[in-house]
């Protein structure tokens, strides 16, 4: 999908040696067949952060191909699988961290226990022409 190809060129030009990181958990809850979320914030040292931004970074440049998500089993270690956040829960969870409240912290080991999803949040600065730029694959 071209849309997808797209970001990947977009994501590949960024500067991610310097990206702020944000990490978050997710606990799900089944309620008769529909899901509720609650995030948490987790502070992490900088030792983890510069661990994340090289992963994200080694990732995003050892990827050949942006491909649609369709359930492939193959062996896709050098390409990212993209999926509209529209199919998913997923929209919900980016909601909750982009709330205007702020994100309680997960401040004991218990909290840390049984979640479900883990998010690390990377950004950078954006020029406007840049933001108009991604936002403009945004369905």
């Amino acid at each position: 999908m071209d849309n997808f190809e797209d970001i990947l060129r977009a994501i590949k030009s960024a500067n991610w040696a310097n990206a702020n990181i944000s990490f978050f958990i997710v606990k799900r809850r089944l309620d008769n067949r529909s899901a509720t979320y609650e995030v948490m914030q987790v502070n992490i040292d900088d030792n983890l952060k510069k661990k994340i931004r090289q992963i994200a970074k080694d990732k995003i440049n050892n990827s050949n191909d942006a491909l649609e998500y369709d359930f492939n089993t193959a062996d896709l270690d050098d390409n990212l699988l993209g999926i509209m956040t529209s199919e998913t829960d997923f929209q919900k969870i980016i909601d909750l961290i982009q709330t205007e409240q702020e994100i309680p912290f997960a401040d004991s080991y218990e909290k840390l226990l049984n979640s479900w999803l883990y998010v690390g949040r990377l950004g950078y600065p954006l020029k406007v022409g840049q933001i108009k730029k991604l936002t403009a694959h945004n369905p």
